[in-house]
């Protein structure tokens, strides 16, 4: 059985690493994430948003994203000699972004991002791994990485939306969500992944 797991959770939790790290195995091929399909983060719409309007057409353009990635999948599900697929984010992580994005800007877009990606086509794993750090954590990785996370993942408000978003997914589904401290060596974490599909 091809098991289809997903690394998803805030900023700097480790999630691009942990993929790294499985593909070492040889256990894994990789759905990269959205902005490896942009050619890079720059090309994502502006932000902030200036009206809900905004928030939908940013909702859009990540579904659009989606797409590929779900093709991408397909591919690799009928071509590779992997056992496992890794996917780096999920669409959830879009729409952690879309609820933080609400109590960010006071817009009431939530329940519009729902119905979009709602109605999409996206990946839907077996098993969804999140990857949970705290806003002082992600502070100091940030530190230490050549490209810098933009502002606003830096308030406050905005980081703690997006990890409410996340354990709140787990709550509401224990059986398929598995929460990992993201503090932990990310060698444990992909050990315990490897161990958890066999």
């Amino acid at each position: 059985r091809v098991f289809r797991i997903v690394c998803t959770g805030g900023p700097c939790a480790g999630k691009s690493t942990l993929t790294a790290e499985l593909c070492k195995s040889r256990l894994f091929a990789v759905v990269k994430e959205y902005g490896v399909f942009t050619k890079g983060h720059s090309n994502f719409p502006n932000f902030p948003p200036k009206n809900t309007d905004d928030v939908i057409t940013a909702d859009k353009y990540f579904i659009g994203i989606e797409k590929m990635r779900y093709d991408c999948l397909q591919s690799l599900m009928t071509t590779n000699v992997h056992t496992h697929i890794i996917i780096d984010r999920t669409y959830h992580s879009c729409l952690a972004f879309d609820y933080a994005v609400s109590k960010f800007t006071g817009f009431n877009s939530m329940e519009y991002s729902a119905k979009c990606w709602g109605d999409a086509l996206k990946i839907e794993p077996n098993i969804k791994i999140i990857l949970d750090i705290d806003m002082q954590t992600m502070l100091e990785r940030d530190k230490k990485r050549n490209i810098k996370m933009l502002g606003h993942f830096k308030n406050s408000l905005f980081c703690a939306s997006q990890r409410e978003y996340y354990l709140h997914l787990a709550k509401q589904d224990s059986a398929r969500y598995i929460v990992f401290n993201g503090c932990l060596p990310t060698k444990d974490i992909a050990k315990c992944m490897i161990q958890l599909i066999h």
